[in-house]
């Protein structure tokens, strides 16, 4: 169920409390920390902090947090551009079955350098 649909979304308020979580070690939290930080949802847009937080929770294996921070890395938003980078965070998020992972993966080898 999407509770956004029910109940109006806060973002502001989302902030604050995957703020607690993440500060407690919480890789999902600290995956949608990020995420509101890289499309400024009730925060500024940075895509600074959006790599810190999604950093964290890869550090604990998230392996969305591997695929954002890919994105980050092929589309160069905070960072420089570096398919690289961004071959090695797919590559660990494939490797644990995420699927849009594999498929990027995919588009990276048959496009390389695009």
């Amino acid at each position: 169920m999407n509770w956004g649909i029910v109940y109006p979304q806060d973002y502001k308020k989302a902030k604050y409390y995957y703020e607690l979580s993440a500060n407690q070690g919480d890789s999902d939290a600290q995956l949608n920390l990020g995420t509101l930080y890289y499309n400024g949802k009730g925060v500024h847009q940075d895509s600074q902090k959006a790599k810190y937080y999604y950093e964290l929770s890869a550090n604990q294996g998230d392996s969305n947090a591997l695929l954002y921070l890919a994105d980050l890395y092929i589309f160069g938003k905070g960072v420089t551009r570096n398919q690289e980078k961004a071959e090695y965070y797919l590559r660990l998020s494939a490797n644990q079955g995420n699927t849009k992972a594999i498929e990027l993966l995919d588009i990276l080898n048959k496009y390389p350098n695009k």
